[in-house]
């Protein structure tokens, strides 16, 4: 699960998400990740909210088996292959349970279109069977903010600030009914550049105040230090 949050704008695209990732097990820290994927070549990128594996395959599948030239291209076999990857994601047994089979995912995809002349995106809702769903312009926010307000945003600042209030909402909630959000947030920015390519900028822009110990928690569920002392005081302190 993620903090995926962006600006969909004819001229440009911003995304901004977090980069930790929890064990399914016992959603504690399990590692430090990057959430939104770009292909240079197709001058889009893929990110994805709920089960995180689809997103990183649909990815891997474009970037290596897909013959096509933009995101609208790509969105003409988006579906099938969607479909594909979830019946296939299902079968494994970390999805055989009874929490892998009431998961959902949702698999973005922002690019430049050729026949459009400017940045569009795509929504595959497995609640939907991955129907394409044209996006529209302007700013999302995923998880929406418990007041079912989304804030004025004007810039990066205010999408921080965003990120803040989804980060606080989320740990009120009890740990095994969190989707998890913190590390650092990544931006992710496409624009078109003055040779009329698609450049996309990425780069940490912030870092949570609980990020090292966030990090102690990763260490001490690794095989090797559970037993340590160390491992075991970080544990308690996150019950």
């Amino acid at each position: 699960m993620t903090a995926l949050n962006w600006e969909l704008a004819p001229e440009h695209v911003l995304i901004l998400s977090d980069s930790l990732a929890l064990s399914g097990d016992d959603h504690r820290p399990a590692l430090m990740t990057t959430k939104v994927f770009p292909l240079s070549h197709l001058g889009l990128c893929i990110a994805g909210t709920g089960a995180q594996p689809m997103a990183k395959r649909f990815w891997a599948h474009a970037n290596s088996k897909c013959v096509v030239s933009d995101v609208a291209h790509l969105d003409e076999y988006a579906t099938d292959i969607l479909r594909d990857l979830w019946l296939q994601l299902h079968s494994e047994p970390d999805y055989q349970t009874e929490e892998g089979r009431r998961s959902t995912s949702t698999v973005y995809v922002y690019g430049w279109s050729t026949v459009d002349d400017a940045f569009i995106g795509f929504a595959y809702r497995s609640v939907n069977d991955f129907v394409s769903e044209p996006m529209g312009y302007g700013v999302a926010a995923k998880p929406a903010p418990n007041s079912g307000e989304l804030p004025e945003i004007n810039g990066l600042k205010e999408f921080v600030e965003l990120m803040l209030l989804q980060k606080h909402e989320d740990r009120e909630r009890p740990r095994m009914e969190r989707i998890g959000i913190g590390g650092e947030i990544l931006m992710t920015l496409m624009v078109r550049d003055e040779t009329g390519f698609t450049a996309i900028k990425q780069q940490p822009i912030f870092k949570f105040d609980d990020y090292d110990e966030d990090w102690d928690l990763i260490l001490a569920k690794l095989p090797g230090n559970q037993d340590h002392p160390l491992s075991i005081a970080a544990l308690a302190r996150d019950p």
